[in-house]
């Protein structure tokens, strides 16, 4: 079972590693600026220092998401998502096509890879710990798109036709661009923009979801076209 003591070990570990890097852990803007120096010119220090900041980041991220999850977690959770969310990061950041948003992208694909979690095992806390606290939000993970929009949108994902769903997540939760898409599934990327608009299409029509994301009427939903 996941513990609180466990939490604040795992933390004091991050300390050694945090103080390895050359900017505070919740630096947005140093962060962006150093990645995209390493787009523009790789090199390995920079890479280390990228791949280290993601690392410490997103551990620290889902710890403290379990703690908050008042137990019902175990370990073997907590190193699953975390493993769950490297490898969305790994695999999409190429497509990543502002580099300085790179901090921000994290923070969404971790709040995405949560809500996943969460959703999928509704036993192990109630809805509304999906949503982030009013007061003291962690500095990276004030972004507008809340968690509890993220599970509205994943639930109407859920909703589409079979074979709606996969191109539908990949492009409105992942953000890949058309090629990508192409690449991981094998559809031509004319079908897959038809299919990503028939999905934004049905989403707009989809009156759960639009409560869900806190629309009084219909609004437009953003195909990241």
């Amino acid at each position: 079972m996941f513990s609180r003591f466990s939490h604040k070990s795992d933390l004091s570990r991050l300390d050694g590693l945090v103080r390895q890097l050359p900017f505070d852990l919740d630096d947005g803007a140093a962060v962006g600026a150093l990645y995209a120096e390493w787009k523009a010119a790789p090199g390995k220090q920079n890479q280390y220092l990228v791949d280290l900041w993601t690392y410490c980041y997103v551990r620290r991220y889902f710890l403290v998401k379990f703690v908050r999850g008042d137990g019902g977690y175990s370990s073997g959770d907590l190193e699953m998502v975390i493993e769950k969310a490297f490898q969305k990061i790994s695999a999409g950041r190429e497509t990543i096509r502002d580099a300085t948003r790179y901090p921000n992208w994290v923070v969404v694909t971790c709040r995405n890879t949560f809500v996943n979690f969460v959703t999928r095992q509704p036993d192990h806390i109630p809805v509304d710990r999906i949503a982030e606290p009013r007061a003291d939000p962690e500095p990276l993970d004030a972004l507008h798109d809340e968690a509890i929009r993220a599970s509205a949108l994943d639930a109407a994902i859920r909703r589409l036709p079979a074979y709606l769903r996969g191109v539908a997540r990949l492009r409105l939760v992942e953000g890949l661009a058309y090629e990508v898409i192409q690449d991981r599934t094998g559809i031509p990327v004319p079908s897959v923009r038809t299919y990503a608009h028939k999905a934004v299409t049905r989403l707009r029509q989809d009156k759960a979801f639009l409560k869900g994301m806190g629309y009084e009427a219909e609004k437009n939903v953003s195909s990241r076209s």
